[in-house]
């Protein structure tokens, strides 16, 4: 009779271990990443990161602890980070009652130099041109600066510029026109016969 029972027990126990390894494989085929699992990132900067899961990842949804710092855009398996200001923040991606995250540092950008540059190449007397104004900063971000930098002329009487960076050609000869931020400065010398592009250097700290 104790054969019978033992072999019973042994049977039930070796079900009950194949449905908890089961369960176990089902959990990991289930299991919610996202790669990379740190981001070391710049204000103004754009980095990708991905979900992995053995589910259906339509519905997941991505969301920031402080949009302020980093904002996600994204719906489904990857999603946009972009810095806004310096600080950490984690990015989370959440797929029902499954979550993962995403460690997120943001440093901050200084202006390295500004870049101006023309549609045109050619500038008469009584023309206008509108310039363009990119500053380009740490870790190569660039922003456009068209409409906040503070535009200058060396000979206003040559050629005017407006707080827009639209210039006007008033008379003959050469001028400089200066775009600046954050104390750093792009020039971008004019005629009335001839317009040419330079970045300017970095100003001083």
């Amino acid at each position: 009779m104790r054969m019978p029972a033992m072999h019973c027990v042994a049977r039930l126990a070796l079900l009950v271990l194949v449905c908890l390894l089961g369960a176990c494989t089902d959990d990991r085929a289930g299991a919610l990443t996202v790669s990379p699992s740190s981001v070391l990132t710049a204000v103004g900067r754009t980095t990708t990161v991905t979900a992995a899961s053995g589910d259906s990842l339509a519905n997941l949804t991505w969301t920031s602890s402080e949009v302020s710092i980093a904002t996600v855009t994204g719906h489904g398996a990857s999603a946009m980070i972009t810095g806004v200001s310096p600080g950490m923040v984690t990015i989370r991606a959440q797929l029902g009652d499954r979550s993962a995250s995403v460690e997120v540092a943001v440093l901050g950008t200084v202006v390295e130099r500004i870049e101006v540059t023309a549609a045109r190449a050619v500038l008469e007397q009584g023309g206008t041109e509108q310039l363009t104004a990119r500053a380009v900063k740490t870790y190569d971000t660039r922003e456009d600066v068209t409409q906040t930098a503070t535009w200058t002329s060396r000979d206003p009487d040559v050629g005017s510029v407006d707080d827009h960076g639209q210039i006007k050609v008033l008379g003959t000869g050469a001028t400089t026109i200066s775009a600046t931020r954050e104390g750093v400065t792009g020039p971008i010398e004019t005629m009335t016969s001839s317009l040419g592009v330079q970045g300017g250097p970095r100003g001083p700290p």
